[in-house]
């Protein structure tokens, strides 16, 4: 067992009151085990979450007067999958991503998040996960920027 661990704590507090990720895990394994190597990764949908978060400070920085109580974003990890194959390690996450004003718990937008990623499967497997998991908080917040907050 591989425990994940969200990105740098100092990181992640920056945004902490503004934007609230709220992980919850739908049809998707967590621990989500590495096909045909007998490891599992622990804490995907909460490292999903912190990952998410840690990318989309600045959208609720710059938008803190807009929603002086800030967002609540729910990220529901809805397929995960990982598996080694050939020496290379291929990871896939999907998750249903919904905003809502905190105050008043108001409807905002919603959205899906995918990513995959394969790679050499090097010394560390996690490598492959967090990169997975990056380029999905980094789409995510990209679209942040096209919603009304």
């Amino acid at each position: 067992m591989v425990t994940l661990h969200p990105p740098s704590a100092v990181e992640a507090e920056r945004g902490e009151k503004l934007l609230h990720v709220i992980p919850y895990i739908g049809d998707a394994a967590d621990p989500l085990p590495l096909q045909g190597d007998g490891v599992a990764f622990a804490g995907v949908a909460a490292t999903l979450a912190e990952t998410i978060r840690t990318a989309s400070n600045g959208w609720a920085d710059r938008h803190q007067k807009d929603r002086p109580g800030g967002w609540e974003m729910r990220v529901d990890l809805i397929q995960s999958r990982a598996e080694v194959n050939h020496g290379r390690i291929t990871v896939e996450l999907a998750a249903r991503v919904t905003l809502n004003a905190t105050i008043g718990q108001v409807y905002l937008a919603q959205t899906h998040g995918y990513c995959k990623r394969t790679d050499v499967m090097a010394s560390d497997p996690t490598a492959a996960v967090y990169a997975c998991m990056e380029g999905m908080a980094h789409d995510l917040a990209g679209w942040l920027e096209g919603v009304r907050p």
